[in-house]
């Protein structure tokens, strides 16, 4: 009787601890501005997709084309920003239902084994994060293709290992999505994982048999090839520079000289991992603190060589091994992967749920603090800034102040993209024929070398701990 007392208010507390951060991020979407340089950008160029209603190509800036990203999150930011205005709320909305919509297919996954306390629980371990908590509100196009990935593997599983051959054509729709979202990567993810799967597994002759290859592949190709040939036709030498260049130079070369966009990153080989042990915190430290009685060989493969454990760990493993050698990475490179940890961690977090009260108690404090670690700090920092008291890495201040002075934004270096989303792209580089009267931008250092340089008089009219503005005297 004890049993039944406890599982509806197990129940009541997950569903409060995926509610909380789900529903705090919804609705501070438009609580804070888009931030340099990521979410700007490409909120800038969503604005840019907007106004020009050029929806084919993204346009980096006014009339370039952007040919490092497929258009698939810009056109969900787009349609939102169509339906709620240009603005942060919009702009991010759409990484909140993709983020939603993979935790459902996570849930799916997972219930057969766990029942509802299982995808509780995936739903509150993905969203508690520190990539998964961000990736709800922020302004990626990663989180499209976390989306498509998980859709491909979920399908493989359910399809292949179950035999639901209701699922067979869930793996090209996500494969072509994937391609839409981010491109080849996409696929070689999942491809990698399934194939590690398969090696361990011996499922080769089932992967064959139950998915439609031939139809399925020409499903996954009329989902994205138009979108690759129109945009080849209309900007000739992108199909080259995206296939080859980001997918490949990039990969194998951090200083890559080809790159129009100059946004390298130059990391040491094997950084990913660390990254991922950031990224998937608090939850990832979480799993060295566990009792030893739960860190069994089981736990980590499963109890035969067809568990979901093991599909799991080779789905978690594949983007950081894909990325080991890399050295042009970032942390969002992660998010294929949150998916399968996060089913994976509530394989661990519900295996002695059932045996009672004093199962669930023995865990019960350790992860519901991992639960509230996030949402508390966010709120914190949420606080803080309305305060002012943590200037974020953004010119929306600055660029509502000069369009309430009627002032004329001139920044010293280049135009940051929040810069340029803010001023409705009417921010310039600051040269000696700028419209007067206007405003002088840059860093507080950049300012006040300006200001020694000059022999223009200029007054402060704004200044935080990263930026300044100052005001040219001129009538």
């Amino acid at each position: 009787m004890r049993l039944d007392r406890t599982i509806p208010r197990l129940h009541l507390v997950l569903l409060l601890a995926f509610a909380v951060p789900v529903l705090l991020r919804l609705f501070s979407l438009g609580a804070y501005p888009l931030m340099d340089t990521t979410e700007a950008r490409y909120g800038e160029m969503v604005r840019l997709m907007v106004t020009t209603n050029d929806w084919l190509v993204p346009q980096f800036q006014e009339g370039v084309p952007f040919w490092g990203k497929p258009p698939l999150a810009f056109w969900a930011s787009a349609l939102s920003a169509k339906v709620f205005g240009i603005n942060e709320f919009a702009l991010r909305l759409p990484s909140i239902v993709f983020s939603l919509l993979t935790l459902m297919l996570c849930a799916s996954l997972i219930r057969p084994y766990r029942g509802l306390i299982g995808g509780l629980t995936v739903a509150m371990v993905s969203s508690t994060t520190v990539l998964g908590f961000i990736a709800m509100g922020a302004v990626w196009t990663d989180v499209a293709l976390m989306l498509a990935t998980t859709l491909i593997m979920v399908g493989v599983w359910q399809c292949v290992q179950q035999g639901l051959t209701s699922w067979a054509w869930a793996p090209f729709i996500g494969a072509g999505l994937a391609m839409l979202a981010k491109g080849p990567v996409g696929i070689v993810i999942p491809g990698l994982a399934v194939f590690a799967w398969c090696l361990m597994s011996g499922s080769w002759r089932a992967l064959w048999d139950r998915l439609p290859w031939v139809r399925g592949s020409l499903l996954s190709l009329c989902i994205f090839a138009p979108w690759y040939v129109a945009a080849e036709l209309k900007n000739p030498g992108f199909l080259n520079y995206f296939l080859v260049g980001e997918h490949v130079l990039r990969f194998i070369d951090p200083g890559w000289a080809g790159d129009l966009y100059g946004q390298a990153h130059d990391e040491v080989p094997g950084t990913i991992w660390w990254f991922g042990f950031a990224a998937l915190f608090p939850w990832s430290a979480a799993l060295f603190a566990l009792p030893t009685r739960l860190i069994r060989r089981s736990h980590w493969l499963g109890e035969n060589k067809h568990s979901l454990a093991r599909y799991l760990l080779c789905w978690i493993l594949a983007p950081l091994v894909l990325f080991t050698p890399a050295r042009n990475i970032l942390g969002t490179y992660i998010l294929p992967a949150l998916p399968a940890f996060a089913v994976w961690v509530s394989l661990w977090l519900t295996r002695d749920n059932t045996a009672g009260d004093e199962g669930t108690s023995k865990i019960g404090v350790p992860v519901m603090f991992c639960a509230a670690l996030l949402p508390a700090i966010f709120s914190l920092a949420l606080l803080m800034h309305g305060l002012g008291k943590i200037p974020l890495k953004s010119q929306k201040t600055i660029a509502m102040l000069a369009e309430q002075e009627g002032k004329q934004l001139c920044y010293l270096d280049k135009v940051p993209f929040s810069g340029a989303y803010y001023s409705g792209g009417t921010a310039k580089v600051a040269t000696p024929d700028c419209p007067s009267p206007n405003w002088i931008v840059g860093t507080v250092s950049g300012i006040e070398n300006f200001q020694k340089s000059e022999n223009l008089r200029y007054s402060e009219v704004y200044k935080n701990s990263r930026y300044a503005a100052l005001a040219s005297n001129t009538k």
